[in-house]
């Protein structure tokens, strides 16, 4: 998503790529795209011939790897609750 700082540097009608998340973004940077007529295209929602999101799973997969990394947090043993992570690549889900 677009920082105040980063909105300041746009001219009307603006041509933004990247990930945008305007479903969690604040109103005014929505309103202020808007007004500037600028055109976004998000990572997030292009598909591939086959429908599936190459660059959301590109993110999806780095994000699944941070968590591994952070289990470690998660321990008894490291003052955590022990809680297992489930839907991580390489570790078992949790029993229900």
């Amino acid at each position: 998503m677009l920082s105040a700082d980063e909105l300041g540097l746009l001219r009307p009608a603006s041509i933004v790529c990247g990930f945008q998340h305007l479903a969690v973004a604040p109103r005014d940077v929505v309103s202020r795209l808007i007004r500037l007529d600028t055109t976004l295209i998000s990572y997030e929602l292009l598909r591939s011939g086959a429908g599936w999101r190459p660059c959301s799973f590109r993110s999806a997969r780095w994000a699944g790897a941070w968590r591994c990394t952070c289990r470690h947090y998660l321990q008894v043993e490291a003052g955590g609750r022990g809680v297992l992570l489930g839907n991580v690549p390489g570790v078992p889900r949790p029993p229900c």
